[in-house]
């Protein structure tokens, strides 16, 4: 009798995969374990056969979910489109002795449009099928400053006490999600 409650419980709660009655991070230990194995069924959630990426993105939409968990759908329809808006065009060219800015570069930001104030875009990834580029025909500005071994330019690697000293740093490329360089990330 107790396995039949389990597996009633499991059943309105797929992605539990401890059975603790909370979707939580250390499911990820779990999902991990034979991940791309041949024949590895379990966790399957998309049912093609094998466990795989697509799987995982299911299971983390729901993290921090409590059972009985109704499906939360994927982000399709939730993301309207992108906006991009000019925040600073340099009216003369820029140099600090390391880096040189020419006259007339803009500063764009880019958003998510969203359909939901809600929404909130845990990350952003590309796959072999659905890959994730970025054109920019002028290119983007990346200061000598960023020079993270990770090869990376996020908010997080920027210094915010060199932009005084060197102002060509404070208009370097960089990416980030709800925050900017200095700022606790949360």
């Amino acid at each position: 009798m107790t396995m039949a409650a389990d597996m009633a419980a499991q059943d309105d709660c797929p992605y539990d995969l401890d059975g603790d009655g909370v979707t939580a991070y250390n499911e990820l230990l779990f999902f991990m374990m034979d991940y791309g194995v041949d024949g590895n069924t379990d966790h399957d959630f998309n049912n093609n056969g094998f466990r795989d990426f697509e799987d995982a993105l299911m299971l983390s939409r729901h993290l921090g979910t409590n059972c009985p968990q109704a499906e939360v759908q994927a982000t399709t329809g939730n993301i309207l489109g992108l906006q991009i808006e000019p925040v600073d065009t340099l009216a003369q060219g820029l140099s600090d002795g390391n880096d040189t800015i020419p006259a007339g570069a803009i500063t764009y930001r880019l958003y998510a449009v969203v359909s939901n104030p809600e929404v909130t875009i845990a990350g952003v990834w590309g796959n072999a099928e659905f890959p994730l580029t970025l054109n920019a025909p002028d290119g983007l500005f990346f200061s000598s400053f960023q020079t993270v071994s990770s090869g990376t330019y996020f908010a997080s690697d920027v210094t915010p006490l060199l932009v005084s000293v060197f102002p060509t740093y404070g208009h370097a490329s960089w990416w980030t999600m709800n925050h900017a360089p200095g700022e606790d990330f949360q």
